[in-house]
């Protein structure tokens, strides 16, 4: 059986507001091995919150990492692994939340909003 390489848009050139969670629904055909999940996030720098988990069909696979604390209007691009058997061959879910205070931080709002775009996953298929 042959495999190639083929992707899914989850949320092109328009940011998506995560100021809750959020599930974004996406398809592929036959995937096959470890996928990569490209996305580009902007205004995720405050430390006093947890970087928040990325999931896929309500598995985790990584977490949004922290962007800059200086400027919330830079776009920053991230890559994560998605591990071999997440993702199903049809409809997927990406699943993702606002950033949660740390325990034992006071003050400020309970969550850190951000924004997300351009978030596609590239996996391999079987034909």
């Amino acid at each position: 059986m042959a495999r190639v390489a083929d992707f899914s848009f989850i949320i092109r050139d328009d940011s998506a507001d995560i100021d809750r969670s959020r599930n974004f629904p996406f398809s592929t055909e036959n995937p096959t091995d470890e996928a990569q999940l490209t996305f580009m996030v902007r205004a995720l720098g405050n430390p006093n919150y947890q970087e928040p988990p990325i999931k896929i069909n309500g598995i985790r696979v990584e977490q949004v990492r922290r962007t800059s604390e200086t400027d919330r209007n830079i776009w920053f691009t991230q890559v994560v692994n998605v591990a071999a058997g997440v993702l199903r061959n049809g409809t997927n879910t990406l699943e993702v939340a606002p950033a949660e205070r740390l325990v034992g931080v006071t003050g400020g709002p309970a969550v850190d909003t951000y924004e997300l775009r351009d978030v596609v996953c590239h996996y391999k298929k079987s034909i």
